[in-house]
């Protein structure tokens, strides 16, 4: 049986010890995300150099997203140390969303078969 390949954040090591998966370490959320441009075009550069080594035909999900949550609600890359709180920015999330949605095209663009994987 050929494994589903799980690329993202460090979320994918939900899926480490079971046999149906190949999961794939991209990098922390904190780099590996999508809360402006240049994090946005990084992370889709590293995706489709992961993605390359893989059959178009393959089987793909995606872990991504959760860090952008919580850095736009306010909660910083570190959520259990209180002094990384700020207010939350429903304007930046909406952006961070919809470079997501936008990632999500491109790779959809040479890959068929993707699934998301959403982290809460």
């Amino acid at each position: 049986m050929k494994k589903i390949i799980v690329l993202g954040d460090s979320h994918v090591r939900s899926f480490a010890k079971h046999t149906a998966f190949m999961p794939l370490f991209m990098g922390p959320g904190k780099e590996i995300c999508f809360i402006d441009e240049s994090k946005y075009n990084n992370t889709l550069h590293i995706a489709k150099k992961v993605l390359a080594n893989f059959n178009k035909d393959d089987h793909f999900v995606l872990v991504f997203g959760e860090p952008d949550c919580r850095w736009c609600a306010g909660q910083g890359w570190h959520p259990w140390n209180s002094k990384n709180k700020a207010k939350a920015n429903m304007n930046k999330l909406e952006k961070s969303s919809l470079r997501y949605i936008k990632f999500l095209f491109e790779i959809k663009k040479e890959y068929k078969n993707i699934y998301i994987y959403n982290v809460t």
